[in-house]
């Protein structure tokens, strides 16, 4: 499976069989996309309470160092905030528990269909690929599904339904703020989703093409020695073998600079938003259209 070409048809037809195998567990993912969504409202939700938490308790303290009367309830606020950091730790170990276990399943009935599969080809069909590239599709494309569900599919879908409740609680203090979030949250989940994937494209291709031919090269240098040093090319083998490891390093330092430029994009865009947000509430109190 490559990874490059997830957003080409060819890709979506290619993985159109492993969807469908998914969709017989779809119950299981279901509910695994479901502990992902509560840990991250059980996150929003500790961070809110405790955040308003600190706040009043600032303000109650300001207010009793001027010489004013104040009161606070620290009792329902604090069981308020155990029962969110309760709660977000053991929607997240059950969440890991539970995905990763479907997962495993789902890979285990994949390589049980495979392997199905290949001990019914004639030995003709079999010599189309060589060895190295029979075991890098037996190992490393199985092994790449690993990350279909758990990365590439519901981690977006969960982000986009924690974009829309945050702006959904924010329109209920003022919905002006619900539209400053959803202006900005929306495009930059486009960008670190479907932008990321077209920019990783093209290195993504290339670097599982050069892996299939590295291993293939390296198993030949492995079990061709004897003929290689015989025939005085062992040498001009090895550099083959170092020029394509080369090649992939090269393309894993490419994916790598992109993905740390998306995280910096995603860091710094957020914690932009909250800055943005904070300034509009602080308009809207100084207006007095805010408590």
């Amino acid at each position: 499976m490559k990874e490059s070409t997830v957003m080409q048809g060819p890709t979506r037809k290619a993985l159109g069989p492993w969807l469908r195998l998914m969709g017989e567990q779809r119950t299981r993912l279901l509910i695994g996309a479901l502990l992902m969504l509560a840990t991250l409202l059980f996150a929003i939700g500790l961070l809110t309470l405790s955040g308003w938490f600190i706040t009043a308790t600032a303000l109650t303290g300001m207010t009793l160092a001027a010489g004013g009367a104040a009161t606070i309830d620290v009792f329902t606020p604090g069981s308020g905030i155990r029962f969110f950091a309760v709660g977000r730790t053991a929607a997240r170990y059950a969440e890991r528990l539970y995905n990763h276990d479907t997962v495993l399943r789902l890979l285990a009935d994949i390589r049980g269909r495979t392997f199905a599969g290949l001990s019914r080809l004639s030995g003709r069909e079999l010599a189309r690929y060589r060895a190295g590239e029979w075991l890098n599709r037996l190992t490393a494309d199985i092994d790449a599904l690993d990350n279909l569900y758990l990365r590439l599919l519901a981690p977006p879908l969960v982000g986009l339904l924690a974009i829309l409740v945050v702006a959904g609680i924010q329109a209920l203090a003022m919905p002006a703020l619900g539209g400053v979030l959803l202006a900005i949250m929306l495009p930059l989940w486009g960008i670190v989703t479907l932008g990321m994937a077209v920019a990783g494209r093209d290195p993504s291709a290339r670097r599982v093409e050069t892996l299939e031919r590295l291993r293939v090269r390296a198993l030949e240098h492995l079990q061709g020695l004897a003929e290689l040093r015989t025939f005085g090319v062992l040498g001009a083998h090895r550099e083959r073998v170092e020029h394509e490891q080369r090649m992939l390093l090269d393309d894993q330092r490419r994916l790598a600079r992109r993905a740390a430029l998306g995280n910096a994009l995603v860091t710094l865009t957020v914690q932009g938003t909250a800055v943005a947000i904070l300034c509009l509430a602080l308009l809207a109190f100084a207006a007095g259209k805010m408590s």
